[in-house]
């Protein structure tokens, strides 16, 4: 089997998608003939992820011009077939249903990774989609133990419970909306005294410096704007809270309390359906940063911190979901099933 990922990552993006589609990759290797990366060179991105983990990568043209998604297009088809591509796995939000249809002509299989949105798609298999299943032609793998967490941990069950929480944020790799920044705002009054922070900064974060000289002063405060390890970030807090997106399911995976914060549509979706699950709590963008932010944030806090299994229920993501997916693209069940077009 010869496979192709199509992924990009950049200021905008961040570097989610390439993480967990490395994580799948990562367990694929050994029964592929090939695995290659084709990705645009995107300002801000994260292509040197591939490198370290010494998996091929294709670049294609940046389009900055109309027709930007047929040349996408024609560049996709073109790497699969000088690669003699088999099966092509999509991890992005903006190539859409008509590209989908057409790059599926000249492939054999097709998977894309979704969000739990309810978005339609045309392939052959998807993962976590919670739209209407009203085809017999696309198998779909849907929930919790399908999540791609790219690193797992696990903490021990007889880790020693601080009498004071500890709380991490992180906001993305760019963090576009400030959110960090605007959360050490409000969390930096009197209230919140009997907490502990961490706020990890991203990589392409453009307000680093402001934040660590604003903030560097209060003594509950620990701003790291280096990229920290996040086995490391996630042993030393209790909560975490961030937007929603791929590091809020290793913090569920980990025995993290989590908070999300969602800001675009696609983090709306995964933290409504952790919502849903009850394994996390979910509060409102615009609610959070305004004047009732404050005591928004300290019920949820007291809400969270008061149950042991948090919300009552235990919380049902093993890290092995990127195996689980990986054995199904190898499996003969999926290699034999007919496509239509």
């Amino acid at each position: 089997m010869r496979i192709a990922f199509r992924v990009d990552s950049s200021k905008l993006i961040g570097a989610g998608h390439i993480k967990r589609c490395l994580k799948l990759a990562e367990e694929l290797k050994f029964k592929c003939e090939k695995i290659i990366f084709i990705t645009k060179n995107l300002n801000g991105n994260f292509n040197y992820l591939i490198k370290k983990k010494k998996f091929k990568f294709v670049s294609i043209k940046r389009n900055e011009f109309k027709n930007k998604l047929n040349k996408d297009l024609d560049a996709t088809k073109s790497i699969c077939k000088r690669f003699k591509i088999n099966t092509l796995i999509i991890d992005h939000y903006y190539l859409g249903l008509s590209w989908e249809k057409k790059i599926r002509k000249h492939i054999k299989k097709l998977v894309v990774i979704d969000d739990f949105s309810k978005r339609k798609h045309h392939c052959d298999l998807i993962i976590n989609n919670i739209g209407k299943k009203n085809t017999n032609n696309t198998k779909y793998l849907t929930g919790l133990e399908y999540v791609i967490t790219p690193n797992n941990f696990s903490h021990k069950k007889n880790k020693k419970i601080s009498k004071i929480q500890t709380i991490g944020t992180f906001f993305g790799s760019t963090d576009n909306k400030n959110c960090s920044e605007e959360f050490l705002k409000i969390v930096s009054q009197k209230e919140f005294n009997d907490f502990k922070f961490i706020c990890i900064l991203g990589k392409n974060n453009k307000n680093k410096k402001k934040i660590e000289k604003k903030y560097r002063k209060f003594k509950n405060f620990n701003i790291e704007k280096k990229f920290v390890d996040m086995k490391t970030f996630l042993k030393k807090i209790n909560i975490l809270i961030t937007s929603g997106g791929v590091t809020s399911f290793e913090a569920l995976s980990s025995g993290i309390k989590c908070i999300n914060i969602p800001i675009n549509f696609y983090q709306k979706m995964n933290s409504n359906f952790q919502k849903r699950r009850g394994v996390s709590e979910v509060l409102n963008y615009s609610k959070v940063f305004s004047k009732n932010g404050k005591q928004l944030l300290i019920d949820c806090f007291k809400k969270i911190t008061k149950e042991s299994n948090f919300l009552g229920k235990k919380i049902s993501i093993d890290g092995r979901g990127s195996r689980k997916i990986a054995n199904y693209i190898l499996g003969k069940e999926f290699n034999r099933s007919t496509k239509v077009n």
